[in-house]
């Protein structure tokens, strides 16, 4: 299964429990949501991804990120 979830005790929540299948149009979410279930595993959960290493995630974003602007910086140089 797959589904969000939100706390309905939230101040922004306030009078719209009367239909929750409306919940998201009538108020919009406009923040992280408290659970994420995607194929029945927990994928979030209170500000944080279950199996995901954000850290890990950010260090090898970067690396990439500067290799490829390293080689974009070669192929200039070599192209000119």
């Amino acid at each position: 299964a797959d589904f969000f979830a939100v706390n309905r005790k939230r101040v922004e929540f306030a009078a719209t429990l009367h239909d929750p299948a409306l919940l998201p149009i009538k108020v919009g979410i406009n923040g992280p949501v408290d659970l994420t279930v995607v194929a029945g595993n927990v994928v979030w959960r209170e500000g944080a991804f279950s199996s995901i290493d954000e850290h890990e995630v950010i260090a090898n974003a970067n690396t990439t990120y500067n290799d490829i602007i390293l080689k974009s910086k070669v192929l200039q140089t070599s192209g000119s």
